[in-house]
């Protein structure tokens, strides 16, 4: 008995160790992209930003045509890394709190006219910063009359994945 019970102890050790020592797979980084940007660029889009991935990370990009209802849903629910939309729902979230400052995305470089718009002052700190990116606009769409607005990205403080998020987030900023 006690033999079987000593089995029974080492294969549970063994197994802990094994599943241990599996190869841990790298959370895709999601971006949620809501605006009128085609279904067919989603591909291109696609592999564009996994270009500027480090090895073994991959992008999860998910094109929305907008409506409120949709956007609030995905927020609420804290779905993705990068939000991407208008520049009119992406201007009424700078004044709440749950994002996290971009000011890097942009650091030894001097900062775009179009971007200072979207620097708050941090009403318990006092400090300005930067939370949404202005996304450049050829990048987003080959044939652009598909789009007359400008589309922001934000970062969620509850992102998973803020590293890549920085580094693709570097990539798609307007420096305009």
């Amino acid at each position: 008995m006690k033999r079987v019970l000593l089995m029974g102890i080492l294969f549970v050790c063994l197994l802990i160790v094994l599943v241990g020592c599996q190869e841990k797979k790298d959370k895709p980084l999601t971006i949620l992209v809501f605006s009128s940007i085609l279904p067919t660029e989603e591909a291109r889009l696609k592999a564009d930003i996994s270009s500027v991935l480090e090895n073994g990370s991959h992008v999860d990009l998910q094109l929305y045509p907008f409506t409120m209802e949709k956007w609030a849903a995905e927020l609420s629910s804290r779905n993705g890394d990068i939000y991407v939309a208008n520049e009119e729902t992406i201007t009424q979230m700078l004044n709440k709190k749950g994002l996290t400052p971009l000011d890097s995305v942009y650091e030894g470089k001097e900062l775009p006219n179009n971007a200072k718009s979207y620097q708050v002052t941090n009403q318990e700190s006092g400090e300005v910063h930067l939370y949404a990116v202005p996304i450049r606009k050829g990048f987003y769409l080959k044939d652009e009359e598909h789009t007359n607005t400008r589309l922001l990205a934000i970062l969620p403080e509850f992102s998973g994945n803020k590293e890549n998020a920085f580094r693709v987030l570097k990539y798609l900023a307007d420096e305009n």
